[in-house]
C-alpha cells in the first residue's frame, strides 16, 4: 500500500520550491482535529463531534508536518501550497484561503516575520521578497477588514 502523501508530494514540492529564497522560511500550518463534543458541564454529547483548529508556524517542512497539516501557507510567496489532503488546484480558492487564515492569525504571522528577519541574514533580493510578503500580508488584512 502506498503512502497517500506521495500522490501530492510532486505538486507540493513544485509549489513550495523557490530557488531565490532560503530553504528555511516561514510557513503557516493549520491542523484540524476532531474530538467528541461536550456540553457546558463537560459531559459528552452522544453522537456529536467538534472540530478543533490549531495554527502554528514552522521554518522547515518535514514530511510529518506536511502530512498532518490541513492547510499550509508559504508566507514569503503568499501561496497556499496545501489545502486539506490535496494540493490547491483552483486559483479562485487560493485568495479566499489566504485572506481567511492570514487575517485570522495575523498576529502570529507578523511575529513569525519579525523572528525570521532577526534569525536570517538575507541578501538584498531576498529581503525584497520578504518585504513584499509583509506588504501582501498588510493588504490581505486590510481586505479582510472590509
Amino acid at each position: 500500500m502506498s503512502d497517500p502523501f506521495d500522490s501530492i508530494a510532486g505538486d507540493f514540492a513544485e509549489r513550495a520550491n523557490v530557488s531565490s529564497l532560503p530553504s528555511r522560511r516561514p510557513f503557516m500550518l493549520v491542523v484540524h482535529s476532531h474530538r467528541p463534543a461536550k456540553d457546558e458541564q463537560g459531559k459528552l454529547i452522544d453522537g456529536k463531534i467538534e472540530i478543533v483548529e490549531t495554527a502554528h508556524l514552522e521554518d522547515k517542512l518535514t514530511k510529518d508536518l506536511q502530512y498532518n497539516a490541513t492547510i499550509i501557507i508559504d508566507l514569503l510567496n503568499n501561496k497556499c501550497i496545501k489545502r486539506r489532503f490535496q494540493a490547491v488546484q483552483g486559483p479562485d480558492e487560493e485568495p479566499i484561503i489566504l485572506a481567511h487564515y492570514l487575517g485570522k492569525y495575523k498576529d502570529k504571522v507578523a511575529a513569525a516575520f519579525q523572528a525570521y528577519l532577526q534569525m536570517t541574514s538575507l541578501s538584498e533580493s531576498q529581503l525584497a521578497i520578504v518585504n513584499q510578503a509583509i506588504a501582501n500580508l498588510e493588504n490581505v488584512n486590510a481586505d479582510a477588514g472590509k
